[in-house]
């Protein structure tokens, strides 16, 4: 918990929801991941949640629980209504200033409008609990979290091919696993 809290120090954004948590590490905490389809180049219409994971961290007994939320989902997002769960995201990110305040980045608008859409579908509140934390992680964090962890060993049983392997780019490119 004490190296979560001081890595969310170094790279966290604020929080601009109105009426924000007040958060006790040592009681536990609930954060969400939010999975942007974000790649650094520029284009930032098309940026949404693809991958909502809620994790609950209780430091005390040790337990980690998670639950995926899928990114289709129906619920009602403010100022927009009723739309998929990952629009929540998106249409915070767009509109930022509208949402919260002239200083919120629109990664701090979209993680703040996916707390509270996931708060209220979920009936946090009214279960005593609330999204402490958001973390948004695009593709590339994901490797890096990934590496961090010592990387992933693949068995590759046949010659596998794929001429249009996808780039970041948006282009393609071949690929070939032995």
């Amino acid at each position: 918990s004490y190296q979560i809290r001081q890595i969310a120090k170094a790279i966290g954004a604020t929080d601009f929801r109105p009426d924000k948590p007040d958060t006790t590490f040592q009681q536990g905490f609930t954060l969400l991941v939010v999975g942007v389809d974000d790649r650094n180049d520029g284009v930032a219409t098309g940026i949404r949640s693809d991958t909502l994971m809620l994790m609950r961290v209780q430091p005390q007994t040790g337990l980690l629980s998670l639950l995926s939320i899928p990114r289709d989902t129906r619920v009602s997002v403010r100022e927009r209504g009723d739309s998929k769960i990952n629009a929540a995201y998106a249409y915070g990110y767009m509109h930022p200033q509208e949402l919260y305040t002239d200083d919120v980045s629109q990664q701090e608008g979209g993680m703040a409008l996916a707390a509270e859409t996931v708060e209220d579908f979920l009936m946090l509140r009214s279960r005593g609990y609330r999204v402490d934390y958001v973390m948004e992680l695009n593709f590339t964090g994901f490797a890096h979290i990934i590496d961090a962890f010592g990387g992933v060993t693949v068995d590759v049983p046949a010659y596998i091919v794929d001429a249009a392997y996808p780039t970041a780019d948006y282009g393609v490119m071949r690929v070939e696993f032995q």
